[in-house]
């Protein structure tokens, strides 16, 4: 009994984990302008965007380039 529970949740992580990849392959393929722009942003890895405390840092400490 323990063990056929064991195996069934199991058996739903590694579905959700599948999901969620799928899910984000398909986000990704729907925001790129071109089939192209789809292969290439896979290949280069995302830069990521400052947070609005590392913003609001550099405002108060005066490097704001903008």
């Amino acid at each position: 009994m323990y063990i056929t529970t064991a195996i069934l949740c199991g058996v739903i992580v590694a579905q959700s984990v599948i999901h969620h990849i799928e899910r984000k392959d398909l986000y990704d393929r729907i925001q790129s302008g071109t089939f192209a722009d789809y292969q290439a942003g896979k290949s280069l890895p995302r830069a990521r965007s400052p947070t609005r405390r590392e913003i609001l840092s550099r405002k108060w400490k005066g490097d704001d380039n903008s």
